[in-house]
Order: C-alpha cells, then sequence, then structure tokens
C-alpha cells in the first residue's frame, strides 16, 4: 500500500505548482521518485518500530507480541536473531532507497543542466547570426 500517491502530488503540483510541472524532466523525477520515497518513509517508521523491539526485548526482557508471531519461539537468541536480521533488512532498503533518491537528483541535475545548455546555445548562435547579418544589412 502506497502512502504517497504520485497522481495525487502530479494533481497538487498541476494545481499549485504550474511552472515546475510543466517540465517533462520534473514529471519523470517526481513520477519516479514519489514510491521511493514512500518505501524510504515506511522503512524507516519500521525501522524505528523494530529498535524499539530490540530494546524491549534487551532492557525489559520482554518480547513484543508481533516477535513471538513471526518467531513462534520465546527463545532470546531466536527472537533476537530475527529481530537484528530485520533491522539489517530495513537498513539496507534504507540505504538503496537514498541511493537511488541520489541517482535521481543526479539525473535531474543532468536534465536541468542538459536543458539551459541548449537554451544558451540557442542564444549564441542567434546572437552570432545576428552579428554576422549586421554588416551584411548594412550594405
Amino acid at each position: 500500500m502506497l502512502f504517497i500517491v504520485p497522481n495525487r502530488i502530479m494533481r497538487y503540483m498541476k494545481d499549485n505548482a504550474t511552472a515546475i510541472i510543466s517540465s517533462r524532466g520534473n514529471q519523470a523525477y517526481i513520477l519516479a521518485a514519489t514510491t521511493i520515497h514512500d518505501e524510504w518513509v515506511r522503512s524507516n517508521y519500521d525501522l524505528q518500530v523494530w529498535q524499539n523491539y530490540l530494546k524491549m526485548s534487551t532492557d525489559d526482557k520482554h518480547w513484543p507480541k508481533e516477535v513471538i508471531k513471526r518467531t513462534k519461539k520465546r527463545d532470546e537468541l531466536t527472537n533476537s536473531r530475527f529481530i537484528h536480521n530485520m533491522i539489517n533488512r530495513l537498513t539496507t532498503s534504507i540505504a538503496e532507497a537514498n541511493a537511488i533518491i541520489s541517482n535521481l537528483q543526479t539525473q535531474l541535475t543532468t536534465y536541468w543542466t542538459q536543458i539551459a545548455a541548449s537554451g544558451v546555445i540557442s542564444t549564441t548562435s542567434t546572437t552570432n547570426n545576428n552579428r554576422t547579418r549586421e554588416p551584411t544589412d548594412r550594405l
């Protein structure tokens, strides 16, 4: 289940930030990054939950119901390993999401650099054409 829905974000951007959303590069970034951000948020939340489960088990010697339900045991070693594995899996998921978002941001920056460069090139060529035409127009 997605909490951050790409279509809703696109609709919001169209209603409130038309200048930003009119660019295809920004649209592609928003559509690609939305689900990754959603995964990142959920993984961070789950990581906090599992870290608290680990704290409860070590400090209070109490195993949360979800841990026992998943491991089907009250064994300290088994449950502790299970929690550590969940924390490691979530940490990896968060790192992967960070890498993907960084890559998407790099692609967006490259896109805008190319757009800016193409605008400069067309302006330069127009300026050069005008300079070339001026002396002939004077004749």
